[in-house]
This record gives C-alpha cells, structure tokens and sequence, in this order.
C-alpha cells in the first residue's frame, strides 16, 4: 500500500489531469459547431444562395473536414474518463 504522501500527489496530479482534459471537451466542441456554420455558410455563399444546388455531396464533403477534429475529440474524452477513475481509485485507496 502506497503512503498517504504519495497518494496525496496522485490525487493532486489526476484532479490537475481532469481539469485540464476537462477544459479541452467544450472548447473542441464549440470549435467544430463553428466550423461546420462557418464552411456551410461559405458554400451557400459561393453556391448564391441556392438551395437546389446544395446536394448531399457538398454536405458530406464539408464534413470530411471535421473529422481530425473529432477524432480529438474522441481522444479528449477517453482521456478525461481514463484520468477520473484513476483520480477516483486513488481517493478510495486514500480514504
């Protein structure tokens, strides 16, 4: 069994891990909801507005490239849920 000194300072650092990780998930969110505004207003634009135009392909198309941003995304949160458990044994063995 660990010493509480030690157990202390895993706390710490996994709470610190959390945080940070925490952080990271909304503002990814809001980063990709404002990219897939921004270039579908950008197509329309180019498109004068037309809808008919607007097919599938160009949706797909611009959602192509989002994906390395929810491939973050995805990387954040297994990060965030991997440092809370940890945080959280440590705090049992603690307690």
């Amino acid at each position: 069994m660990k010493s509480n000194g030690k157990l202390s300072k895993n706390i710490i650092f996994y709470s610190k891990e959390v945080n940070k990780w925490e952080k990271r998930i909304p503002k990814i969110v809001l980063v990709i909801i404002l990219q897939l505004f921004i270039m579908n207003t950008i197509q329309l634009y180019f498109l004068q507005w037309n809808f008919a135009n607007y097919t599938e392909l160009n949706f797909y198309s611009i959602n192509l490239l989002i994906i390395p941003l929810m491939v973050y995304l995805r990387f954040c949160i297994q990060q965030y849920n991997s440092f809370k458990i940890l945080m959280n044994m440590y705090r049992f063995e603690e307690g």
